[in-house]
């Protein structure tokens, strides 16, 4: 029989799984428009960076800021 502590330790189980689901989740992007979102080079529409380096550096930047 589970007595509170065993309680209270399965519910900050589940409340510490979620917390971390929140932090791994990336920050959803803007619809593409043609143009890489950093240095506004034409890229594919399906594509929102020209390449590798200008992805990483708008999500570092955009992490910076708090979003």
């Amino acid at each position: 029989m589970a007595d509170d502590i065993d309680r209270a330790g399965e519910n900050q189980a589940i409340f510490d799984k979620y917390l971390l689901q929140g932090r791994v989740r990336k920050p959803e992007l803007p619809a593409a428009t043609g143009k890489c979102f950093l240095c506004q080079e034409p890229v594919l529409t399906a594509k929102r960076f020209c390449d590798e380096d200008c992805q990483n550096r708008y999500e570092r930047e955009q992490k910076v800021r708090g979003r």
